[in-house]
């Protein structure tokens, strides 16, 4: 191994190949000094698109792959258009797509159109007339749509702000293929109508999202966007270098020219990917001594432990202390991490000691007493697992003293469609495209055909079959096993039952339903009129009780003077002849009158 870059060798690489049994004559060192001449000025004039700087990924440096532009630079090397990243990894791929918005101001003689946040201008100047602008009628809600003529994996959105008129800015929802990736209410926007925030917006959404389309819709009528970058890649199932052939029911092949699976992938079926391969780095101190051993080079992908090729990073702590190092997933991202793989200095067992891995500050587990010196030379990488899955963006690693070499870093998180501490479990997702938990395997559309239990794992009981075994077998044979995906029986469906998983009743059983439930409904509706009529009569019984117990006692209490011997209190009255008529036949009112003053003149 030499200090030269990947880039130096890949490029060294196409003209090694064996041409024949001529080497060694004149005809071709002749050759050979054509070939140096023309990989000098290749090395030289790079173009933009070369190599790897990175092992397994193509080079998207400005100045292309040459030595100057390792890993160590500062500043960082510039990236072609589209492509961003510490090592220019990130591909912008919604730029020049065909874009559409639910409304478009005109100003003058200058459309604002949706196609202007994806023509590669950042320019956030409204008057430089590089922005899409809406006005909806009525203060309605506006939208805005980019379509990225495939389907990709989304992991970053940029989106690039109007710098005035920041009153404008309302609460925005990002959708890729119209699921919800991130909701930024108005305080993350802008903390006055005069400030943003920050300018651009930088997000990602909860986990990677699957999509063609992206959308940005806000609670408002003026939706400026001066530019939209996504970024993401092709969605691969497969990571085999060689192809597969039988996905993922066979392991990869092993390659002749090359490692088994492509970078950064790992494992048999290449299912477990190294999520901190070229992503930001940095440590407590720099060790210097004829070139930097910086961060960044824990996580270029090169896992030689030899020191002396310089592929190492190193902490220089003169004064003693505590050294750490960092790596930096994703700015938003949340990963579930449990495996991490440490590619130690191999001449150096001295400064192994007392390392700690924290994820997002919280431990991961401590390697103290492991790596102390009594492993020897043989037992680099070393595997870390943390007790739970975690989640987080960041791994940092400390160590209580002041040199801290990390040859390479490796966090290891399953590929989609695969999940458990060693992702060697499959996602049996009801809904085939839906990535399970990495961590647990939980779908949330159910589980696949003939699969239930935790994580979808288990296998249905004999019997039952269907989405997390819910159905129950209908087979003519009665002890027979059906399928247990699909419910299919191979001695036909038992009695009454029709249709590919014998669910379906037949008409005979239909009408012999039909049937019954008429019955039922005729006995229901007569019991139901039986019972009212019963209530009826028992009402009407009750009622003439009351009417002629009501009417006796009228009676008793309203009795005739006919009746008055039947009753003490009328011979009361009558010996004290105090209710007379004094009224006498025949006589006039006045005659009445006299005889009534008499009387009581005579009683007085």
């Amino acid at each position: 191994m030499n200090s030269r870059t990947p880039c130096d060798r890949r490029l060294t690489s196409l003209f090694n190949t064996n041409h024949g049994d001529v080497k060694g004559t004149e005809k071709n060192v002749l050759t050979d000094t054509w070939k140096m001449i023309f990989f000098s000025i290749l090395l030289k004039h790079a173009s933009l698109v070369i190599f790897a700087q990175g092992a397994g990924s193509s080079c998207h440096y400005k100045n292309g792959c040459n030595a100057s532009n390792d890993v160590c630079s500062v500043p960082h090397p510039v990236c072609v258009t589209d492509w961003i990243g510490e090592y220019c990894q990130m591909h912008n791929i919604a730029r020049g797509k065909p874009a559409s918005q639910s409304s478009t101001w005109t100003y003058a003689t200058t459309t604002f159109d949706a196609g202007k946040a994806v023509d590669g201008d950042v320019n956030t100047d409204f008057s430089h007339g590089s922005c899409s602008h809406t006005t909806e009628p009525n203060n309605g809600n506006a939208s805005w749509h980019v379509f990225l003529g495939g389907t990709f994996l989304i992991s970053r959105i940029t989106i690039y702000l109007r710098g005035n008129s920041i009153g404008n800015n309302q609460a925005m929802e990002v959708l890729i293929s119209g699921n919800t990736c991130r909701k930024l209410p108005v305080t993350d926007i802008r903390d006055s109508p005069y400030h943003l925030i920050t300018n651009p917006v930088t997000l990602s959404c909860m986990e990677p999202t699957e999509g063609d389309n992206v959308t940005i819709s806000m609670a408002g009528p003026y939706l400026a966007l001066c530019e939209v970058q996504v970024f993401g890649k092709k969605k691969e199932s497969c990571h085999c270098s060689n192809g597969c052939l039988n996905f993922p029911n066979t392991s990869c092949s092993t390659s002749s020219s090359g490692p088994v699976c492509k970078s950064p992938w790992f494992g048999g079926l290449c299912q477990m990917e190294n999520i901190a391969f070229q992503k930001t780095a940095r440590q407590s101190s720099t060790y210097n001594d004829g070139g930097s051993y910086c961060a960044a080079h824990a996580v270029d992908g090169n896992t030689d432990t030899d020191f002396s090729h310089r592929s190492c990073s190193h902490t220089n702590a003169a004064d003693g202390g505590t050294a750490s190092w960092q790596v930096l997933l994703d700015d938003h991202q949340m990963f579930n991490i449990s495996r991490i793989r440490l590619y130690l200095r191999s001449d150096d067992q001295v400064n192994r000691k007392n390392m700690t891995v924290l994820v997002n500050g919280g431990l991961c587990n401590s390697a103290s007493g492991t790596l102390d010196g009594t492993l020897g030379y043989g037992t680099s990488p070393f595997d870390i697992t943390c007790a739970d899955v975690m989640k987080g963006n960041s791994v940092t690693i400390t160590m209580n003293g002041p040199f801290l070499a990390l040859c390479e870093v490796q966090i290891l998180v399953c590929s989609d469609g695969w999940f458990g501490s060693d992702c060697n479990k499959q996602c049996q997702c009801l809904n085939p495209s839906e990535v399970c938990d990495k961590g647990t395997g939980y779908c949330r559309s159910g589980c696949a055909a003939g699969k239930h239990g935790p994580g979808c794992q288990e296998v249905c009981s004999d019997g039952w079959f269907g989405s997390d075994c819910d159905k129950q077998c209908q087979c003519q044979n009665t002890s027979e096993v059906c399928d247990k995906e699909t419910g299919n029986c191979s001695s036909g469906c038992a009695a009454r039952k029709q249709g590919p998983a014998c669910q379906q009743g037949t008409s005979t059983e239909y009408k012999g339903v039909a049937s019954d439930v008429r019955f039922i409904v005729v006995c229901c509706v007569m019991a139901v009129l039986f019972v009212c009529l019963a209530v009826t009569t028992t009402l009407v019984v009750r009622l003439k009780q009351e009417v002629a117990k009501s009417k006796a006692e009228r009676d008793e209490q309203y009795a005739t003077l006919d009746t008055r011997g039947q009753f003490p209190v009328y011979d009361v009255i009558a010996e004290a002849n105090l209710y007379s008529n004094d009224v006498q036949r025949g006589c006039s009112d006045d005659e009445n009158t006299n005889t009534h003053v008499k009387k009581r003149d005579e009683q007085s």
